[in-house]
């Protein structure tokens, strides 16, 4: 896509997430204008705004940098946190539920072999039961 094809809300959101990966990684447009070799933070100030969408050459430079210029342009590459947080507590559960399984066939043999004390209780050889 060329940097006109982009409309006004496309512009927006790019922008967006050209902030967010600029605070993660750098903090500020200053930190990351000199790691990119830029005078100063202003040379970003079109890009974060929305005004402009970067071309080839910033691209470049930014992904050089350390950036995630696919998330940036076109929102792919990076899950969303509640996508994060979804899978993490899938992830918790399903380790659960093999303890809590575990511990129900745990259960099921303790009863058996109580079961089997109660009904012969010379076998243990204490009669405490």
């Amino acid at each position: 896509m060329t940097k006109s094809e982009y409309s006004k809300e496309e512009k927006v959101l790019i922008s967006r997430r050209l902030k967010e990966e600029i605070q993660e990684k750098y903090g500020t447009q200053i930190a990351l204008a000199k790691a990119i070799g830029a005078a100063d933070g202003s040379y970003l100030s079109p890009y974060v705004s929305g005004r402009s969408v970067m071309g080839n050459v910033l691209q470049k430079k930014l992904r050089d940098a350390g950036l995630d210029v696919d998330y940036i342009l076109y929102g792919s590459g990076k899950p969303d946190s509640q996508t994060l947080n979804y899978e993490q507590c899938n992830t918790k559960l399903i380790e659960m539920q093999a303890k809590l399984n575990e511990l129900a066939s745990d259960m099921v043999e303790m009863s058996k072999m109580m079961r089997n004390l109660r009904s012969d209780p010379g076998k243990s050889g204490d009669n405490t039961l």
